[in-house]
């Protein structure tokens, strides 16, 4: 996959030494993470998960019970990456990487000009010496989290109060937007012309099947109750036309 490419990436930069210290395992795990971070979100959105992330039926299962409770936005290979390397006991050795990571894991906008400053001492790191682009590279990831955070808390909103909370100019969004939309990272609807931008996912033919299915299955109830319901009033009614009789 993409996110095992970086990853790998990362690993094989420091290949020429042996994981046989602590500082070697540290900055291994540091170019992993910094790869990790770089590397972008899953595209297929609208494919079941056991082929979008090559997983069998029984590690999905296993997953889903260790993310009980996780949102769509936290379905994707890379944030189950990033909280795997979080169980790393040397990461507590890393509090800027650390910090970095705990931000993608949560469901909260990232405020770029401020976040810049908290993980300045990364742009030290051979990763981002070797390629000044990949710290532009950064920001682009941090925007498009908080463009996914923003279609996974809202339905519909408005392109100026959209660009706001990005902290892109309305151009500037409006492209964003429409490149992650052209690149499947986000499901997504813009009303140019009154300033809308609509973020409800598009329902895939067995979803939309099994939600006409419920739909019928209520009505059926609902009728079988009311069924019942006059039925009885019927006999109750009945009763006392007998006993007055």
């Amino acid at each position: 996959s993409t996110q095992s490419t970086w990853v790998a990436e990362g690993f094989v930069a420091e290949a020429g030494s042996i994981y046989t210290t602590d500082e070697s395992r540290i900055e291994a795990l540091r170019r992993a993470l910094i790869f990790l971070i770089l590397s972008p979100y899953d595209a297929k959105m609208d494919t079941p998960d056991e082929e979008r992330l090559g997983y069998t039926k029984d590690q999905l299962e296993e997953d889903k019970k260790e993310n009980t409770g996780d949102t769509t936005i936290n379905n994707n290979e890379k944030i189950r990456l990033l909280r795997r390397f979080c169980a790393n006991a040397h990461i507590e050795q890393l509090p800027v990487l650390m910090k970095a990571v705990r931000r993608f894991n949560e469901l909260e906008l990232i405020q770029w000009s401020s976040f810049k400053d908290e993980v300045a001492s990364l742009q030290e790191h051979a990763a981002f010496q070797e390629k000044p682009d990949r710290w532009s590279l950064f920001e682009k990831r941090v925007i498009e989290h908080n463009v996914r955070v923003l279609s996974t808390y809202y339905t519909r909103i408005t392109l100026n109060r959209m660009a706001e909370l990005v902290g892109l100019p309305m151009d500037a969004t409006e492209g964003f937007l429409c490149d992650m939309v052209s690149a499947k990272l986000v499901c997504a609807k813009l009303d140019r012309p009154a300033g809308v931008v609509d973020f409800t996912r598009r329902r895939t033919s067995a979803e939309q099947l099994n939600g006409w299915a419920a739909g019928v299955s209520q009505v059926l109830s609902l009728l079988d109750t009311t069924c019942h319901l006059i039925t009885k009033e019927q006999m109750v009614h009945g009763g006392r036309r007998t006993a007055q009789a």
